[in-house]
C-alpha cells in the first residue's frame, strides 16, 4: 500500500468514525434505541449498527437516506465532532 492510499485510508476512517459520532448524537438525543432507529431509517438492525461504529464504508445513497431519517443535512452528518 502506497503512501496515498494510506492517506487515503486514514482520511476515509476518521469520516466513518465522525458519521458514527454524529448519528450517536443524533439517535440519543431523540432517545431511540438503535432497532428504533434502524426500522424508521428502513435499514436492517445490524446494518445500522455497523455504520453507527463507524465499521463500514457506506454509499451515498445510504448518507442521504440517513439524512432524511433524522431531517438533517448530509453535512451535520460528516460534519467535525465538536
Amino acid at each position: 500500500m502506497g503512501p496515498k492510499t494510506k492517506s487515503f485510508d486514514q482520511a476515509t476512517g476518521r469520516m466513518l468514525r465522525r458519521l458514527g459520532i454524529n448519528l450517536l448524537r443524533l439517535r440519543e438525543a431523540r432517545g431511540w434505541h438503535q432497532a428504533e432507529t434502524a426500522a424508521r431509517c428502513d435499514m436492517k438492525q445490524q446494518q445500522y449498527q455497523q455504520i453507527e461504529a463507524g465499521r463500514v464504508n457506506i454509499t451515498v445513497h445510504t448518507l442521504a437516506k440517513l439524512a432524511a431519517c433524522f431531517g438533517v443535512d448530509i453535512a451535520d452528518l460528516v460534519a467535525p465532532v465538536r
